[in-house]
């Protein structure tokens, strides 16, 4: 019953908001967000319980206890943590990699543009030792 009075409590303190807000449609909207996150988490977490007990009774014959659920869904959120956290650590990974490839790319251009300078500047002392010569042979 009280879970009954806390959810109305939540129903009045949001429509309170909603009705104090200066965007009274851009608050319904986030209210409405918030309550969708919140039954999310809450299925989530029912469906972990849910998946626990079945482990658990599979694995001993009996229904499992409050305390070996909330122990089984603790290690579950702990095993969820570490994957978060190799995830993330594979995206920035990832990201690093990239970045590393786009500057070694970079850097191949510039060495491209740097023996195209030079090439050119071959070029130019070539041209200018003719133009030399011949400036020469034409005195």
């Amino acid at each position: 019953m009280s879970s009954a009075l806390d959810v109305d409590a939540l129903r009045e303190a949001s429509d309170r908001l909603v009705d104090g807000a200066a965007d009274p449609a851009a608050a319904r909207a986030l209210v409405v967000k918030v309550w969708a996150l919140g039954a999310s988490a809450a299925d989530d977490l029912l469906a972990d319980l849910c998946r626990a007990a079945e482990r658990i009774a599979a694995r001993t014959g009996a229904e499992p206890s409050a305390a070996e659920l909330l122990e089984a869904v603790g290690r579950a959120a702990g095993a969820q943590h570490l994957r978060a956290a190799v995830e993330s650590g594979l995206i920035a990974h990832e990201r690093a990699a990239k970045v590393a490839a786009e500057a070694a790319l970079d850097a191949e251009r510039e060495v491209e543009r740097a023996a195209s300078a030079t090439r050119a500047a071959r070029a130019a002392t070539r041209l200018a030792r003719v133009w030399e010569h011949r400036s020469r042979r034409a005195a």
